[in-house]
């Protein structure tokens, strides 16, 4: 779910540091407000507890309440939403906040199982879901919800053995510019602005390959793209003729995969039929992209 373009979002997406672009151990403020509100806005009569939405958010705070030992998760309030408002703005234990967002995904499911009773004949519990999801992922924090259950996104074998290194290799001051691009490209994937990712992908691989390069004394110039950019490097011997044969699958991704989804998604104008770039393509670019400046970078260091 794309989120609206404002400034303050523009602004956070580019002030951005650290060594991962996620964190796990904190929710801020902002982020739970925000989901109360998803909450809010997709469960019918949720401040009645007489009503069916609302005995959804009396099972909710028995079910966390029991979890935590506790005989109610807060004091008397007017309604179990009040109960489970003052409760989630002031749990620390991330576990229990995630627990009952997956009981939240729940009743979204069940509302639109049985949305002609609540006369929500249009009701897709995909759409509150994706925000949450979308609200996540602008926060920068490292999780997700996938069929309905809480996921750390590292535990993605690609972020953690491929996304997080590449950030870490290029905060190298020689490497700045691609640390920057790449940063960019996952702040624009939080964003769900697939398009921009994309493009800021493909900028980073091409400044990985121009550093080095420039280092190496390959014949290129500064606007060279990929192409020309890889037919140097595999001029210059930095790919031996050893390793051709087994560097053929990455040669592909590197020499085609990486600029041509950037050509045929993201790098010319869309004309009059705005583009829809999926967000599995956009994943596919990231992932590529960072296993592809890692080896880059490596092999560079690794070379006389």
């Amino acid at each position: 779910m794309a989120l609206p373009q404002l400034y303050s979002r523009r602004k956070r997406q580019t002030h951005e540091s650290g060594d991962d672009v996620y964190k796990y151990d904190e929710m801020p403020e902002r982020v739970r407000v925000q989901i109360l509100t998803v909450a809010k806005e997709n469960i019918p009569d949720i401040k009645n507890d007489d009503a069916v939405g609302g005995k959804y958010i009396i099972e909710l705070c028995k079910i966390i309440a029991k979890e935590k030992g506790l005989f109610r998760l807060a004091g008397y309030q007017n309604c179990a939403y009040d109960e489970f408002v003052n409760w989630m703005m002031g749990e620390s234990d991330l576990d229990y906040v995630f627990d009952s967002i997956e009981i939240l995904t729940r009743i979204f499911v069940a509302i639109e199982e049985d949305r002609y009773r609540f006369g929500l004949g249009n009701y897709e519990a995909r759409k509150p879901i994706s925000e949450i999801n979308a609200r996540l992922k602008e926060a920068a924090i490292g999780y997700q919800l996938v069929q309905g259950e809480i996921i750390r996104v590292d535990s993605e074998f690609l972020h953690q053995e491929a996304i997080v290194p590449a950030l870490k290799i290029t905060a190298d001051i020689a490497f700045h510019a691609v640390n920057g691009e790449f940063r960019a490209a996952h702040a624009a994937f939080r964003a769900a602005d697939y398009e921009t990712c994309i493009t800021e992908c493909a900028k980073a691989f091409e400044s990985t390959l121009k550093v080095i390069g420039q280092e190496r004394g390959w014949v290129i110039s500064a606007t060279d793209p990929a192409k020309k950019l890889l037919d140097a490097a595999y001029a210059a011997g930095f790919i031996p003729a050893y390793l051709q044969n087994e560097f053929t699958g990455i040669r592909t991704v590197l020499e085609s995969s990486v600029p041509v989804i950037r050509n045929k998604s993201a790098a010319h104008g869309a004309g009059s039929q705005p583009r829809n770039v999926p967000e599995h393509l956009a994943t596919f670019q990231i992932q590529q992209t960072a296993a592809a400046i890692l080896f880059l970078i490596r092999h560079h260091r690794a070379m006389p």
